[in-house]
């Protein structure tokens, strides 16, 4: 890797992840509501994001963040994440392209196993894995199939755009 980054690719990689997390939040919403009969598991004030964001609040600007704005703030969690893990998937891409292996569905399946599965559980912000309702790592993993998905598409579509001369 001795050549500067694509911009291209990365900016494309930020949008598709932006892109990516807005469709994974949707496919979650709508799962959640195939099944109004059982009460939501994870209460909003549980979710690793909103935990996220409260940790980091306290951690680097000593404030306790208010009920009000946990819920923002926890977005904004889920959206920098959703950025970040894009922009890696545009360098990565470009540099190996097997990353991009069935249309960013391998990639999603990759965040959902590193993040879901190994790391939230590692930072105890969920449950162990063997722990963990197998219906909703199911949802999950397959919500972040559509993030890979909507990722490769929308920073393909980028990439092609902002490389034009």
């Amino acid at each position: 890797m001795d050549h500067n980054p694509d911009w291209s690719e990365i900016a494309g990689g930020i949008l598709g992840g932006l892109a990516g997390a807005w469709a994974l939040s949707q496919v979650l919403s709508a799962m959640s509501q195939l099944a109004p009969e059982e009460p939501d598991p994870v209460v909003e004030e549980d979710e690793p994001t909103v935990r996220t964001a409260a940790a980091i609040s306290e951690a680097l600007l000593k404030k306790t963040l208010s009920r009000r704005q946990r819920k923002p703030a926890g977005q904004a969690v889920h959206y920098a994440f959703g950025a970040l893990i894009g922009a890696l998937y545009g360098v990565l891409g470009a540099e190996l392209p097997v990353v991009r292996s069935g249309a960013g569905s391998l990639y999603g399946l990759g965040v959902w196993f590193g993040a879901d599965e190994l790391a939230l559980p590692a930072l105890r912000l969920t449950p162990p894995v063997g722990k963990q309702p197998k219906e909703l790592q199911a949802e999950s993993a397959a919500a972040h199939v559509v993030f890979g998905l909507v990722l490769d598409s929308v920073s393909r579509a980028c990439r092609h755009l902002l490389s034009r001369d």
